[in-house]
């Protein structure tokens, strides 16, 4: 019975801590890998050079551009986000130089070298959420003493809740 109650407990504080590590792992991978290539690629000053149309620019805390993307060889893509230090504040109409690295959503400046800033968070998260889950997972596995501390954070989180309940 000892065990089954000590399962139990493991299962609530991880039934309890899990999902919000869960949701930002999957959204570190989905929306963050697909960037990592191409934004080493544009610091490492690769992918084709073209122009930029700025078509229309935001301003939340930072500017933001979308606009159209020509290549050289006449290959256009619309509705692009520029990252880049080439433009500053409203720029509607402005052309400028950019550079096509195979990003999804985003074309980079040509001259260009802060890009590698989209890269830390990802590679700053991923590892410590992978180490939170597995922490979560595995702990009570450690040891008794682990299965102890998940013990007694469980009665707590429980009095905790029914103090509350009761109000």
């Amino acid at each position: 019975m000892s065990k089954v109650k000590n399962f139990l407990e493991w299962f609530f504080i991880v039934a309890w801590f899990l999902p919000g590590p869960c949701l930002l792992l999957w959204a570190s991978v989905t929306l963050g890998v697909p960037e990592v290539k191409p934004t080493w690629d544009a610091v490492r000053g690769r992918g084709t050079l073209g122009v930029f149309q700025v078509e229309t620019a935001s301003h939340n805390g930072g500017w933001s551009w979308w606009g159209t993307f020509t290549s050289g060889d006449a290959h256009v893509r619309r509705s692009v986000r520029y990252t880049g230090e080439e433009l500053h504040g409203e720029a509607v109409g402005e052309v400028v130089y950019a550079r096509d690295t195979g990003s999804p959503s985003r074309v980079f400046g040509g001259q260009d070298t802060s890009a590698w800033e989209l890269m830390v968070p990802l590679l700053t998260s991923l590892p410590v959420l992978l180490v939170l889950l597995l922490v979560l997972l595995f702990l009570p596995f450690l040891s008794r003493k682990a299965v102890g501390y998940c013990a007694s954070v469980q009665r707590r989180l429980r009095s905790r809740y029914k103090a509350w309940k009761f109000r």
